[in-house]
C-alpha cells in the first residue's frame, strides 16, 4: 500500500450525492482521509462526559491513605485520576477501571480530579476539584 511522506496510509472514499430523480457515479465527490499506520481508527461525536461528584476522604485519621472516588461516566472504560499539592496544576497518578481509587500520600495539601476515558482514544474534562486533604508528618495524620 502506497504511504505518504509521515507513514500513513492514505484512504479514498466516495460520497454520491444523488438528485431526485436519480444520480450518476459522475455526481460523486472524493475525499481523502489519512490514518497513522497501527491506527485502531476509533470515531465518537462526542467526548464522553467528565465523572460526577468526585470526592476524597482519608482512610483513617491516623493514616496517610487517602480514597478518591466519584460517579460513573455513561459508557467510560476507564478513569484517571490526578492529584494537585499546588492550586491548578494536576498530575495523573493513577488509571483505574473501578469508581475510587487509594493512594498513599507524603506530607503537603492535595486536592484530586477525575477523568472518564472510552477506549484509548477520548478522554473527558476533568471533574471538579475534591476538598483539599492536609497529610502531616508529626503524627501521620489525614484531615
Amino acid at each position: 500500500m502506497r504511504r505518504d511522506r509521515r507513514g500513513r496510509a492514505p484512504f479514498v472514499a466516495a460520497l454520491v450525492v444523488a438528485a431526485l430523480g436519480g444520480g450518476t457515479a459522475s455526481a460523486a465527490t472524493h475525499w481523502a482521509i489519512n490514518a497513522a499506520g497501527g491506527s485502531t481508527a476509533e470515531a465518537r461525536s462526542a467526548a464522553p462526559a467528565a465523572p460526577g461528584s468526585a470526592v476524597s476522604a482519608c482512610v483513617t485519621r491516623r493514616t496517610v491513605k487517602v480514597n478518591v472516588s466519584w460517579a460513573a461516566a455513561a459508557h467510560a472504560t476507564a478513569y484517571v485520576v490526578y492529584e494537585s499539592r499546588t492550586a491548578g496544576s494536576y498530575t495523573s497518578v493513577g488509571t483505574v477501571t473501578t469508581l475510587s481509587w487509594t493512594g498513599s500520600l507524603t506530607t503537603g495539601q492535595y486536592a484530586f480530579e477525575v477523568a472518564s476515558q472510552i477506549g484509548t482514544k477520548w478522554s473527558s474534562a476533568s471533574s471538579p476539584p475534591t476538598t483539599q486533604r492536609t497529610i502531616t508528618s508529626s503524627r501521620s495524620t489525614c484531615r
